[in-house]
């Protein structure tokens, strides 16, 4: 199996070419398989056409987010929701509940994909509740913060 390293738009990929012949190749590109079907140029066909057949695994399980044990259920917020824009796990949390912020400053860093992301505070205010704790795995959408 033939490995390659390659950089697209500053991104890292690893593909391997795990089968090849005259019609088709199977490859695997930063652990998803691909198939790809090769048509053979005819004399009067400008260009070559590449049809991929893209099998995509079930993505993992991913356990609800973990709550701050001060947030009552019975509590309702009038604030401004914070929610995950993408599934990942919380690796910082940098405010407190009662820190005064402005719109724009970081509130805690996301994990997704082997990246991380800056979640900021979408206005000014203060943090009313924080709902997710560090290293907690959370979906898109869930709520991680309140500011008032």
């Amino acid at each position: 199996m033939k490995k390659y390293k390659m950089k697209i738009h500053g991104q890292d990929y690893e593909a391997k070419i795990v089968e090849f012949s005259e019609t088709m190749a199977k490859i695997t590109v930063n652990g998803v398989d691909f198939e790809v079907e090769f048509e053979h140029e005819e004399k009067n066909k400008p260009t070559q056409v590449i049809q991929i057949d893209r099998t995509v695994p079930a993505p993992p399980e991913i356990k609800k987010v973990e709550t701050n044990e001060k947030v009552s259920e019975n509590k309702k917020s009038t604030g401004i929701e914070v929610k995950a824009p993408i599934p990942g796990v919380i690796v910082n949390i940098l405010v407190a509940e009662g820190d005064a912020v402005k719109t724009g400053d970081i509130l805690l860093i996301l994990e997704a994909m082997k990246m991380e992301s800056e979640i900021v505070a979408p206005n000014d205010g203060i943090i009313e509740f924080i709902h997710a704790k560090d290293k907690a795995a959370v979906r898109e959408g869930d709520l991680l913060m309140t500011i008032s």
